[in-house]
């Protein structure tokens, strides 16, 4: 049996990769697959690089940089929407010292940050961007007070408002078409028999949850530690059109959204003439 590492973020977005796991579908298709959860971008993609993993779920965001291993996107693979949310203290304290927190300033989860307070004409500096890592360390962060608002998705953001944090809005305001996760693999791997493997796992997986309705979710991040009321209350996020259950035919339009909202907040970088060329043949249809 192939041996097969795949890294992740540990959020309710990656509930079809703990299903299969926890089920045996990737042995049924053949592979041993390790999942990783990494804690930080930074994290996932040193182990990219240095062909520690084999597949990953990440944001689109980083394919539109220098990668190694020529990286392409497979499948558009939705958290829910990304939501900005702050402290409940933080509009007496004033805009101008609040600070917020980032998985990096060069990440996609920045942009959406910047891209919400703008709308709101809410006023951030530079010095006042601090890098935390993933959705759960930023959540963690946010209710120890070392932060004072981030951006988070389900079931994170669940979590958030049951410790009183003040949602201000979500994604969907300012860059609705943006695809938030998508699965990769390296191109010389496109047509490996250990990646129609773990892609067919994953959509038993899917069908599956599909099937279970928000319960079968709730049973899977209930196994990791979530509440049955914050698994209960994301379920219908993360099944629909911003979660797992995202229409494919979307994937090279949310990674142009994603290149846009990169183009809007960094300085002299030019978005690729064609975003097709990183994502596979067959997820073009």
């Amino acid at each position: 049996m192939e041996k097969v590492t795949t890294a992740v973020f540990p959020s309710a977005g990656s509930a079809h990769i703990w299903y299969a796991q926890d089920h045996g579908l990737f042995e049924q298709a053949g592979i041993d697959v390790r999942v990783i959860e990494v804690r930080s971008s930074e994290e996932q993609m040193l182990l990219w690089d240095t062909a520690r993993a084999d597949f990953m779920h990440t944001a689109p965001d980083h394919l539109l940089r220098d990668r190694k291993r020529d990286p392409v996107a497979l499948r558009l693979e939705g958290v829910g929407e990304l939501a900005v949310y702050v402290r409940p203290d933080v509009p007496l304290r004033g805009w101008a010292t609040v600070r917020w927190g980032v998985d990096g300033p060069d990440s996609a989860f920045a942009f959406v940050l910047q891209a919400i307070l703008a709308e709101r004409s809410i006023p951030v500096s530079v010095r006042n961007v601090i890098p935390v890592g993933g959705t759960k360390q930023r959540l963690e962060a946010l209710i120890s007070g070392s932060i004072d608002g981030t951006t988070l998705h389900p079931p994170f953001d669940a979590a958030a408002e049951a410790h009183g944090c003040i949602r201000l809005a979500g994604h969907l305001t300012v860059a609705p078409d943006l695809a938030t996760v998508v699965l990769v693999a390296s191109r010389p791997d496109l047509a490996s028999s250990r990646l129609s493997g773990y892609l067919h796992a994953l959509d038993q997986a899917r069908e599956d949850l599909q099937a279970g309705g928000p319960a079968a979710l709730a049973e899977v991040l209930g196994r990791r530690g979530w509440s049955q009321e914050s698994s209960e209350a994301v379920a219908a996020d993360v099944m629909g059109p911003q979660g797992l259950m995202a229409d494919q035919s979307r994937l090279k339009h949310g990674m142009e959204e994603a290149a846009r909202l990169r183009a809007r907040f960094t300085s002299g970088w030019a978005p690729p003439q064609d975003i097709g060329q990183l994502i596979a043949a067959h997820s073009q249809a």
